[in-house]
């Protein structure tokens, strides 16, 4: 029941936030954001992306610009993110964010973008060569920018904040994937993770409790656990102790209440 309740309480926050974001009316109409695209000469083919400009800009004002939130797996997090964002920054008296632009990356394939090679990782210069430098020259952005994703998107965040620390001033994994494939990513990062100095950037990670049928809670028990079950908690918070040791710019926070899936 508690559960129940718990998640009809999420859905309503977002449903609320959604309805909170739906601020540009014109005529008959309720926008909240377009599809746009353009064709990536890096990966060979045309990429579809969802923007939001916050309802309060104004274009005859032109000094108006706004950080951008990049979000990867962009069709399922679009609508809760603009939501969220529209409705924290315009609470008031009691904001908690600045008003931004959100854009969602809509998925051609999702594993050759998310699961980082160590060369030629085309899915970043697609990022900096291409996508940013679209945003900034079509939309009111101003330059700070905030890469969100989860699970192997959130991957592709620890990837990033680390091969490519100039992209973004603000990093966050959400329940990131860093030991798929029995580690492999992780095996081959770490003596990147082990100097990575985060410097003006920062990267926050959350973790959900992903051990089957909610076996262990604390995080001393996941350590000492070596099973399959528990690999993808202990890469988190292994990856999350190494940056932590030089990164006063890194957090990470456990959320034993939440699974992967409703940490998004």
């Amino acid at each position: 029941m508690k559960d129940h309740m718990k998640t009809t309480k999420r859905f309503l926050t977002i449903l609320f936030s959604f309805f909170s974001a739906t601020l540009c009316v014109a005529q008959n109409e309720i926008t909240i954001g377009t599809r746009d695209t353009l064709y990536s000469e890096i990966l060979k083919e045309k990429r579809e992306f969802w923007v939001s400009v916050p309802s309060s800009y104004n274009k005859t004002v032109l000094e108006t610009e706004y950080p951008v939130v990049y979000v990867l797996d962009g069709p399922s997090h679009f609508l809760s993110l603009v939501g969220m964002i529209e409705r924290f920054s315009n609470n008031i008296g009691n904001e908690v964010c600045p008003p931004m632009i959100v854009v969602g990356l809509v998925n051609t394939d999702r594993d050759r973008d998310f699961i980082p090679t160590f060369e030629n990782d085309n899915f970043s210069k697609f990022l900096k060569n291409e996508l940013i430098p679209y945003i900034d020259k079509h939309y009111p952005s101003r330059p700070y920018r905030t890469l969100i994703g989860h699970s192997l998107g959130g991957l592709r965040v620890a990837h990033t904040a680390i091969y490519s620390n100039e992209l973004f001033n603000s990093y966050i994994a959400i329940d990131p994937s860093l030991g798929h494939d029995k580690n492999k990513w992780f095996n081959s990062a770490m003596p990147d993770i082990e100097k990575l100095q985060l410097k003006k950037n920062r990267l926050f990670i959350g973790m959900g409790q992903t051990m089957p049928f909610n076996m262990v809670k604390d995080t001393a028990s996941i350590k000492k656990d070596l099973s399959d079950h528990s690999n993808h908690m202990r890469a988190i918070m292994k990856f999350s102790e190494i940056v932590a040791r030089k990164n006063t710019n890194f957090k990470w926070i456990y959320y034993p209440e939440e699974t992967h899936q409703s940490l998004t």
